[in-house]
């Protein structure tokens, strides 16, 4: 038996819940999967400390999210679970603090509010039908068995572009030593004295180990103090002869343990907590009907179907290299995604939203934060209405 439903969302992380709750609140019979038994995605699982890309660069303190919507209303439920939090700034930009736990409460919250919203947790996504000109259905296996949904418009916001790859739909997909490189963040604890100088400390002695016992770590992406007095968070890159092996990169991981333990005094009794799951910086992106590439986002260009608001950098996490290079839209100033890059240009009723729109490789390190996600999430909801709507009247 096929289920029918105006708009399926695959994917119920930091975009794909922002999708959801658009369509269902425009009256959308909306079908949300998730393959996690929680919302909230890479958000949770990442150990994210901060989400990024919701702000203007400059030096004042922003006031609101560059982006109107969503973005705000679920920045305002964060604020009320911590209300002491406020944008912090990095260097030329602002992230806003945040509990992976607060976001996933926040996003269970908003889908349990919408009634015109079916949600379906722990499941996948098994194959996908289509026509010459269209997205037919979705076959999906959820925790009672095989369930086929056939939907008006499908927003792809999983990430890693599931249902755009199983449609056959046009993608762009770099060979892997030319994708920018995957990472894991690593909570520590136990940390003794002054946090703060770790930032700069890690990096260092990371950089002037021997040419042996840097075989045996993991290049350095970020240092970010836990909300405890003793904890922090470190972000890797993962080379790409390790791949996904689990077995391999926590071995190198208790490798930088020990290095570190043995070469800075505050990080002599270090140990490990946990893990995030492993964070791809770059996967499918759409073929759309048009590509951003970072010429637009440079100039601050704007366009006449743009959609997202976005001041984030180009961050260039270049292969072989631990820190990224940066490049900026002009200050004060931001640049915009039209809504050509969340639409298929083969399949009509199919949509990306987060880190799979059609993007190049180095425009996709500007759009992939978690802010600009959010708004990515539903801009793509606004376009996939509008495809339901007219199929409906057909």
């Amino acid at each position: 038996m096929v289920s029918p439903c105006d708009i399926l969302v695959v994917g119920g992380g930091v975009a794909g819940l922002p999708a959801a709750v658009t369509a269902a609140r425009a009256g959308m019979s909306t079908v949300l999967v998730e393959h996690e038994a929680f919302l909230g995605g890479t958000g949770v699982t990442a150990l994210h400390r901060y989400i990024c890309g919701l702000y203007l660069n400059g030096p004042e303190e922003p006031v609101q999210p560059i982006n109107p919507g969503l973005p705000r209303e679920i920045l305002a439920r964060l604020k009320l679970l911590a209300p002491e939090s406020h944008p912090l700034q990095m260097g030329r930009v602002w992230g806003f603090p945040f509990e992976p736990s607060h976001l996933r409460a926040v996003y269970r919250d908003l889908a349990q509010a919408e009634r015109n919203m079916t949600q379906l947790t722990s499941t996948s996504v098994e194959t996908v039908q289509c026509s010459e000109e269209s997205l037919l259905s979705v076959t999906l296996q959820t925790p009672t068995g095989p369930l086929e949904i056939a939907p008006r418009a499908v927003i792809d916001a999983t990430g890693g572009g599931a249902v755009i790859r199983l449609s056959g739909a046009p993608f762009e997909l770099a060979p892997e030593p030319e994708r920018q490189p995957n990472a894991i963040t690593v909570h520590f604890d136990n940390i003794q004295g002054d946090r703060r100088p770790l930032a700069i400390k890690i990096p260092w002695q990371l950089g002037h180990l021997s040419t042996a016992e840097q075989s045996a770590t993991l290049p350095f992406a970020g240092f970010t103090p836990g909300c405890g007095e003793n904890d922090a968070f470190c972000k890797f890159s993962i080379p790409w002869e390790i791949g996904h092996d689990e077995d391999a990169i926590r071995e190198r991981l208790a490798g930088v343990q020990t290095l570190l333990a043995a070469h800075i005094p505050e990080l002599r009794a270090l140990h490990i907590v946990g893990y995030s799951r492993i964070l791809e910086r770059e996967g499918i992106r759409l073929g759309g009907q048009w590509e951003l590439d970072e010429a637009a986002i440079l100039n601050g260009r704007k366009f006449i179907d743009g959609v997202v608001r976005n001041a984030w950098p180009i961050e260039d996490w270049e292969p072989g290299k631990g820190a990224p290079s940066y490049a900026y839209p002009p200050e004060g100033d931001y640049y915009e995604i039209p809504a050509q890059c969340l639409r298929s240009r083969t399949l009509p009723n199919l949509f990306a939203a987060g880190r799979c729109i059609s993007a190049s490789s180095k425009a996709l390190s500007s759009t992939r934060p978690m802010g600009t996600c959010m708004a990515l999430g539903e801009a793509a909801a606004q376009e996939a209405i509008r495809c339901a709507s007219s199929a409906s009247r057909l």
